[in-house]
């Protein structure tokens, strides 16, 4: 029996050499990032940002607080911490590429509409109804314009970014009309919605205006507040 084990043991030496490598490595994990941590080699050297459309990665990277003797192997916690705390951002993801690289991913706020902020000043504001630091002077902000950051109405219109690009990219100007209305200006074309109707429902338009460009006929304003149906003012 004893000499069946040990000859067992000898044909899986290998298997049984990697398995303790795992172990042992396994234990270290522990004590394996202080170990590394004082050596030159894994100082931090660059920092990656990814998912960044408007927010300035440089502003980002100073914000971190990231100095010469920052090692790639210290907790990443308070970076993420920092940059969560910028109005533009959402949330933040970090990780390591050895051997000097931090890689940041972000979860950016983006902007959905311009309201008139103190001053008359137009601002831009994500779908929270939060103002964002978005200078619309010094970047191109192609957006919708809102009378005020009314929250359904950037959640809507959010939704419909979302849901559907070329449509929202039609969007010039939305109107409160109601508590619960509003006017979508797609250009010049006013149509009549529902702030708490699904954005999905835009996309009824898109045979009703090829239907009416068939006839010939001109609408004055489309109308979606009416559930399953597109009513059709034509001038």
């Amino acid at each position: 029996m004893i000499g069946r084990v040990i000859e067992w043991l000898k044909s899986h030496k290998r298997v049984i050499s990697m398995s303790a490598l795992g172990v042992l490595l396994m234990t270290s994990v522990s004590w394996l990032p202080a170990l590394l941590r004082p050596l030159d080699f894994f100082h931090v050297r660059k920092v990656s940002v990814r998912g960044i459309q408007y927010v300035d990665a440089r502003a980002l990277v100073r914000h971190m607080q990231i100095d010469t003797m920052t090692s790639i192997w210290n907790s990443l916690d308070p970076y993420a911490e920092r940059i969560a705390a910028l109005p533009q951002v959402r949330s933040a993801r970090l990780s390591r590429r050895l051997p000097s690289t931090l890689v940041v991913t972000v979860d950016e706020s983006i902007p959905v509409a311009l309201a008139p902020a103190s001053g008359g000043a137009l601002r831009a504001y994500d779908e929270d109804g939060r103002s964002l630091p978005v200078d619309p002077t010094r970047v191109d902000l192609d957006l919708p314009i809102l009378s005020r950051a009314d929250t359904a109405l950037l959640r809507l219109l959010a939704d419909l970014r979302r849901v559907d690009p070329p449509m929202f990219a039609r969007v010039s100007e939305v109107e409160r009309t109601g508590r619960e209305e509003a006017i979508v200006f797609l250009s010049s074309l006013p149509v009549r919605v529902l702030s708490s109707m699904s954005a999905e429902r835009f996309g009824e338009l898109r045979a009703v205006e090829e239907d009416l460009a068939r006839r010939a006929a001109k609408p004055a304003e489309l109308d979606l507040r009416f559930s399953d149906r597109v009513i059709v003012r034509v001038q």
